[in-house]
């Protein structure tokens, strides 16, 4: 088949230019070959246009060239460069000789770190994201950037002596133990808590003024403010607890702030399907069958009759689930409100716990406003542990006498995390309070 389109094309190429100068139309050749435009032929039909020998002799120099210099900055017992360099390869627009050059991963370091300092960088009010840029993935991809920079040209990055004290050949052997850490982590660190651990444990004999200046260097959590839960899930019902439910993955959207969340719960659940409507069952089998026939105008009508009544069908998976909403309070607990000062890092904080996890929730009963209070549970991390320990809530003592919760709001103050780095934090409760007279 490659065969009969050169042929082809050498035949339309002479035909439209007998002095064999390669100077036909591309438009023309396209054309003749009949309705195959160049997009659906394989790389290996595309026509080949006849240039001058001269010509083709320089352009298979260079090619030779390219792969050359390619073979020679990856070497083959790097398996990391390798797999880069393959994927690479397979695009032969990008100059990988470019990529990996001493000019460009400076820059594309000095980049990554730009959007941190200027995008996600979180500030004075509050903002820990802007522009759709996540600081988490900034800072983490940054330094899994510069650490095969480091493999492959033993450069270290620009501007890292500003932020640590000692020598370069420090520097350079830190990059070598995390190059090694970084290649035998499974899997590699995904979160910023992840990636500062991994830093803290393989630099732990050097300094403590170049572990922090290394970690704030790419935005980092410094070692005082990384948290690890220490509550496990229970195996049994606690006293007090009415039920428990499994939720469906949690939106971002569904954070109200840094203690409350809207969840939803399947209706396959063996406790929730005895309690469905028979109105709300009705409307979504009717929903289904005007989606199917294409009539998106009741099919949203009868949506609306469906949210009305406290349930929504979520697509999750290529499927349409019918399931009960829920509004939970985290028990024991009261972050900032979203006015407050660090109420916006409260409820970001509580985001990036819960989002897109299916959580377990320990109900306890319902407050005066019909939210469902309850512990929380996801991935196996309490998640009012991690709200206390990272100084974004108070132990709500005037509803929750729990020892446990105490303990982990002072160890929060000791560090003077989160909301306890101001002197005296007003408490949201009395805030709340002097609204409420205020108006």
């Amino acid at each position: 088949m490659a065969a009969e389109y050169r042929r082809s094309a050498r035949s339309s190429t002479e035909a439209q230019d007998p002095t064999g100068s390669g100077r036909g139309s591309r438009r023309d050749l396209y054309r003749d070959l009949g309705s195959r435009s160049r997009r659906d032929l394989r790389p290996s039909q595309v026509p080949i246009v006849r240039r001058e020998e001269g010509a083709t002799r320089q352009g298979q120099d260079h090619r030779e060239a390219r792969r050359s210099r390619r073979a020679t900055q990856l070497p083959a017992n790097d398996s990391t460069a390798a797999a880069h360099g393959a994927t690479w390869r397979q695009c032969s627009w990008f100059p990988l000789d470019f990529l990996l050059s001493e000019k460009f991963q400076p820059l594309m370091g000095n980049a990554l770190r730009f959007l941190y300092s200027h995008c996600c960088k979180p500030t004075a009010a509050g903002d820990s994201e802007s522009l759709g840029v996540s600081s988490a993935t900034v800072g983490v991809s940054t330094l899994a950037h510069d650490l095969f920079h480091f493999d492959i040209t033993s450069q270290l990055p620009e501007g890292l002596s500003k932020h640590v004290v000692s020598s370069k050949k420090a520097q350079a052997n830190w990059y070598r133990k995390l190059v090694d850490a970084w290649k035998e982590a499974k899997p590699p660190p995904k979160t910023p808590e992840e990636a500062s651990t991994l830093v803290i444990q393989t630099l732990k004999r050097h300094q403590k003024a170049d572990v922090e200046g290394l970690l704030a260097f790419y935005g980092l959590p410094l070692p005082h403010t990384l948290v690890q839960g220490t509550a496990q899930p229970p195996s049994s019902l606690p006293d007090g607890v009415q039920y428990e439910m499994h939720t469906l993955p949690v939106d971002a959207k569904a954070v109200a702030d840094g203690d409350t969340i809207t969840v939803y719960v399947s209706t396959t659940d063996p406790r929730e399907s005895a309690f469905v409507p028979g109105n709300v069952h009705a409307a979504a089998v009717r929903r289904s069958e005007a989606r199917a026939r294409r009539n998106f105008g009741d099919a949203d009508a009868l949506h609306k009759q469906i949210i009305d009544s406290g349930y929504r069908v979520i697509p999750i998976q290529n499927e349409e689930i019918l399931a009960k909403k829920y509004r939970i309070r985290l028990r024991g607990i009261d972050a900032p409100e979203s006015a407050m000062p660090y109420g916006k890092e409260a409820k970001i904080e509580l985001t990036k716990i819960v989002q897109g996890k299916s959580l377990r929730v320990l109900v306890y009963g319902e407050d005066r406003y019909g939210r469902v209070v309850g512990d929380i549970y996801c991935n196996g991390i309490f998640v009012q542990e991690m709200m206390l320990k990272k100084g974004l809530a108070w132990h709500y003592t005037a509803y929750d006498k729990r020892q446990e919760l105490e303990t982990w709001e002072k160890q929060a103050k000791a560090k003077r995390v989160g909301l306890w780095a101001s002197q005296n934090p007003e408490k949201p409760w009395e805030w709340r309070k002097n609204r409420r007279e205020g108006a």
